[in-house]
């Protein structure tokens, strides 16, 4: 897992796997693979996502730091 102080609003993340709430969720499983800049990393430590409305949930979600 990363560090919040790993994570700022200039790195990209690729999102490697959404929890999809058991396929209901759409829109985190179309997000799968791609490339997305920070927004902010909320109190409860989720990054959510400039192009999307999502949030990455740390011990969740997959995902990596590209840049």
């Amino acid at each position: 897992m990363l560090l919040r102080s790993h994570i700022d609003r200039t790195n990209q993340n690729r999102v490697v796997k959404m929890d999809t709430a058991g396929g209901m969720d759409w829109q985190a499983k179309r997000l799968e693979g791609k490339v997305f800049t920070v927004r902010f990393i909320d109190s409860a430590g989720s990054i959510h996502l400039v192009e999307t409305g999502l949030a990455l949930i740390p011990g969740v979600d997959e995902y990596e730091v590209v840049g």
